[in-house]
């Protein structure tokens, strides 16, 4: 602060070393150290009494001073009001960016968020119907199983029931052969 205020312009930090200190402060992350700076930097100026001895520069006491009207249209004053405006358009810029890519960020995450729902849904019913096929599968196994068994039972029966058949026609084939030969004994 104290430099701003020299008496000598040549002393003075240009608008282009303030702006860079201004910088440091918003981008760097030293916020601590630098708030620290900043409230002793302003309780030293609050602190300070306003006494016309504590000038910068001691005056001649036999010395007369006129006043005179500062041109405020200078060069550098003009440069540093460019830069400071063409910084706050940088600095609203980036915050518009910054903005934008949150809001297309955020949209991305509720999309994926979406998608993944989804995806988990899609999921529940492929189990929901792959349960569905593998129960009617097993079902149907059984099935077959149980009609097998009963196939395999109807043909033992059919077995049996064609040997009996067999025995009851052979006993009476050979009962018939053994009255044929009787009858032709009788016969004779």
């Amino acid at each position: 602060m104290k430099k701003c205020w020299d008496e000598d312009p040549l002393k003075r930090p240009s608008s282009k070393e303030v702006l860079n200190i201004i910088e440091n402060w918003i981008f760097l992350p030293q916020y601590e150290v630098i708030n620290k700076e900043l409230k002793s930097n302003i309780l030293e100026f609050i602190n300070t009494p306003i006494e016309h001895n504590n000038l910068i520069v001691k005056s001649h006491p036999k010395a007369c001073y006129t006043s005179h009207l500062f041109d405020f249209t200078s060069e550098e004053l003009n440069e540093m009001l460019e830069d400071s405006q063409a910084f706050l358009k940088f600095l609203k810029h980036k915050y518009q960016s910054s903005q934008i890519k949150l809001q297309n960020i955020q949209m991305e995450l509720v999309n994926l968020q979406q998608r993944n729902s989804q995806t988990e849904e899609e999921i529940l019913k492929l189990e929901k119907i792959a349960e569905t096929y593998y129960q009617s599968s097993q079902n149907e196994l059984v099935n077959l199983q149980l009609r097998n068994s009963q196939t395999e039972v109807e043909k033992l029966k059919l077995e049996m029931i064609a040997e009996t058949y067999y025995q009851s026609s052979h006993n009476e084939l050979v009962n018939l052969q053994q009255r044929n030969s009787q009858t032709e004994e009788e016969k004779l």
